[in-house]
């Protein structure tokens, strides 16, 4: 069973504008010792002259998230999902293995611990919560983790709550991972080290 992060209800009337576009996937081709980067479907002009050359082509190890105002760079690899719960709150989601960063856009005001409340009155006895912070792009952040164990047997996943300054309503990131042996995945830790060199809002 898989956690998913629920959403409280915002009875109002504003609609938000949303981009709903996958960041893209660069890649850099290599012919003969030279190399070239290019986007996906976008033309590239190789300038040279080959003969029966040797390519190679390599994924770029990052993507760029620019939505919501927010923008960090994350995994390559990582899934891409927008979702639109109702007409007062967006949702971006990036997702690996264990790591899932989210971004959930609110018309509404709120703080961490007032989102971290909703998520905790729908886990139940399975959610606990405790303070966190996390030092990003050089400012500090402090939050709420959210923890849920769904089962003896299953891993505790952790959802940590950090509110980003806004003008208008809420911008909620929620790091979630799936810890090993009570210490943070190697891909959190990678992924959050990405998110701290480039996070701007």
């Amino acid at each position: 069973m898989k956690a998913a992060l629920l959403t409280p209800l915002l009875f109002v009337t504003s609609v938000f504008a949303a981009d709903e576009t996958e960041p893209p996937l660069g890649y850099t081709l290599k012919i003969d010792g030279k190399e070239f980067h290019m986007m996906a479907g976008e033309e590239t002009p190789l300038k040279g002259s080959f003969t029966d050359p040797k390519a190679t082509i390599v994924p770029d190890a990052t993507r760029h998230f620019d939505h919501g105002g927010v923008r960090f760079a994350y995994p390559g690899p990582f899934t891409f999902l927008f979702q639109k719960p109702d007409r007062a709150s967006l949702v971006w989601t990036v997702k690996g293995t264990k790591t899932v960063f989210m971004i959930n856009q609110y018309t509404a005001r709120m703080t961490a611990e007032s989102h971290a409340q909703t998520l905790l009155a729908q886990y139940g006895e399975k959610g606990s919560s405790e303070a966190v912070s996390y030092t990003l792009h050089g400012v500090d952040f402090k939050g709420v983790r959210v923890k849920l164990k769904l089962s003896p047997v299953t891993p505790e996943i952790y959802q940590d709550v950090l509110v980003l300054p806004s003008d208008s309503g809420t911008r909620v990131l929620m790091l979630q991972d799936r810890p090993e042996g009570g210490k943070h995945s190697q891909e959190f830790t990678d992924a959050v080290k990405l998110l701290d060199g480039t996070l701007e809002y």
